[in-house]
């Protein structure tokens, strides 16, 4: 009898599947515009749209008479004429325009889907100029059905990376007047001579780039030959390299050249209104030999980095681990920390709980509040800290309560040892609810999939996976006290992985549109539209699908279809 029970379930189950359709009349759907299937529309405003540039407005390559008077520097970045561009889900172009023809618009119609605005200050950017600086920017946006998709603000950062040459007024007039640099990236090289003023700008060939240093002359009163050959790594997009041609030292008639290469990057963001953006300077890499150092295990320190739902599990802790390593070999004798915030909330929870907004580890008292409160944080105070030559400072545990506030946060890092030397670095998180995710990207077609719906007879559910990096899990969990009998009776379990079900699992999930085994990749859709008529059968209720991906890196982006029948 139990066996015949089941057997008219399953029968029952089919029919209600053999009876979903999806009524909708073609004449209502629009062509396909890359994103999928034939779609409905939606709409872009960038009426309200504040363009920002961290403008490079900075040389000050000649401290001294050096300086040629006919220098000239880089223009101001005119924002109304940068190209704005939205770009599908399949990488194809579906619109470009200026900046100043977008802001006209009222709105501009798109098919529902994912898309990347991408901004950019001009069509082509050189492989090298003189005083040719190019900005850009991208950020991911969601069309949705009937719906008018808004951007606030975008930030266009440098794109190319800014190179300065100085001879010294002494060393100029040591050496003859052909002496010159050659600086290098790839096969894109510039000649600096003694008296050039201008910055060069290259464009980077990959995330960390490797510029050569050639120094060809003579001296002046002598035409004893000069040679000087060096390599600069790491060098990166948005950073200035300020090459300084040094003396090393002098011993019997005898000079030695070197370089001193500083480090900079654009720190403050500023509208573009004729004032210029500072430079800060990058110390790490060209730091002094043996001063203090910091290291983000597996990051970039010197790189903002921006939280996303993506980095938390389901219980809400943070993946990515935040351990710091703090090596000083002439032992550590300050380590100084200031926090600072563009949420007011997050600066008055410090003064809540007598948080200052700057300490020093080596010094701060662990019987007073706020060292109790750091402690408590798993950092080490005190004697933990002075005179170490290593140690670890992990603050991961902080993180997901972090994530509760938007904004930037800053954590200025100041090390000192016992010799007198000093490094500075900057922590620098964003938190941006909505913002673009690091890990696999997860939307629920023409519907905000961060929110609840209730049914109705003309929902549709198309899910769309994009994830860079693979696809290496996919977990569903059906939350449906409703729909739990029914999904018993035809054999599908309440939780299961798309990537590894096989046999009558697979063909059973595959009848209701999800897909399985090796057609789980990425970009991918599934349609299970199906699921509505069915629900709307049955009584009232709750019914969630709980879909988590897990790309090949480990990182998880975890999202949730939520439906209601209220009947």
């Amino acid at each position: 009898m139990r066996i015949l029970t089941q057997c008219l379930a399953m029968l029952s189950s089919a029919a209600l599947l053999a009876g979903c359709v999806n009524e909708e009349p073609n004449y209502a759907k629009k062509p396909d515009s890359g994103n999928g299937t034939p779609t409905e529309v939606g709409y872009l405003s960038l009426s309200g749209l504040e363009m920002k540039v961290i403008y490079d407005g900075e040389t000050e390559t000649m401290p001294d008479d050096t300086a040629d008077a006919s220098a000239t520097r880089a223009a101001t970045p005119q924002v109304d004429d940068f190209i704005v561009e939205v770009v599908n889900a399949r990488g194809e172009s579906v619109a470009s325009k200026s900046y100043a023809e977008w802001k006209a618009a009222e709105r501009n119609e798109l098919p529902v889907g994912s898309y990347t605005l991408k901004v950019r200050s001009q069509e082509q950017f050189p492989d090298v100029e003189w005083e040719a600086p190019v900005y850009a920017a991208s950020k991911d946006f969601v069309i949705e059905r009937e719906q008018t998709t808004t951007l606030d603000d975008i930030t266009c950062t440098l794109a190319n990376i800014k190179v300065t040459m100085l001879f010294s007024a002494d060393l100029a007039d040591m050496l003859s007047d052909d002496t010159k640099a050659v600086i290098s990236l790839g096969d894109k090289s510039m000649e600096f001579g003694k008296k050039e003023t201008r910055a060069a700008y290259y464009l980077p060939e990959k995330e960390l780039n490797t510029l050569e240093f050639q120094l060809t002359g003579s001296f002046a009163d002598t035409g004893k030959p000069v040679t000087l050959n060096k390599s600069i790594p790491n060098v990166k997009a948005g950073q200035w390299r300020k090459i300084t041609l040094v003396i090393e030292w002098a011993d019997k008639g005898d000079v030695v050249f070197d370089i001193e290469v500083d480090n900079f990057v654009l720190d403050e963001t500023v509208e573009v209104n004729g004032t210029d953006g500072l430079w800060e300077e990058v110390i790490g890499g060209d730091a002094p030999e043996d001063a203090p150092a910091i290291v983000w295990e597996g990051q970039e320190l010197s790189q903002p980095f921006t939280l996303t739902d993506a980095m938390f599990d389901q219980t809400g802790n943070c993946t990515v681990p935040f351990r710091f390593k703090v090596t000083a070999p002439g032992g550590l004798t300050s380590l100084g920390v200031a926090i600072d915030s563009d949420n007011a909330s997050l600066l008055e929870v410090l003064d809540r709980i007598q948080l200052p907004r700057s300490f020093d580890l080596c010094t701060l008292d662990a019987s007073s509040t706020a060292g109790a409160v750091l402690t408590s944080f798993g950092l080490p105070l005190g004697s933990q800290v002075v005179g170490q030559q290593a140690l670890t400072l992990d603050i991961t545990r902080q993180i997901p309560q972090l994530y509760t506030y938007a904004g930037t946060h800053t954590f200025a890092l100041t090390l000192g040892d016992a010799a007198g030397k000093t490094t500075q670095a900057t922590l620098t998180l964003v938190v941006k609810k909505g913002g673009t995710q690091t890990g696999p990207v997860i939307t629920w077609r023409g519907y905000n999939i961060d929110q609840s719906y209730d049914l109705s007879a003309d929902m549709t559910i198309v899910v769309d996976i994009e994830s860079e990096n693979g696809i290496k899990a996919f977990e569903v969990n059906i939350d449906s006290e409703v729909l739990a009998p029914m999904l018993g009776a035809v054999g599908i379990p309440e939780t299961f992985d798309l990537c590894t079900v096989d046999g009558a699992l697979a063909e059973t999930l595959q009848s209701f549109g999800f897909k399985t085994g090796s057609d789980v990749t990425s970009p991918m859709s599934f349609d299970i539209t199906q699921f509505v008529s069915i629900l709307m059968m049955m009584d009232a209720g709750e019914h969630k699908f709980h879909l988590a991906v897990t790309d090949d890196n480990g990182v998880t982006t975890r999202k949730t279809l939520h439906l209601i029948n209220r009947k």
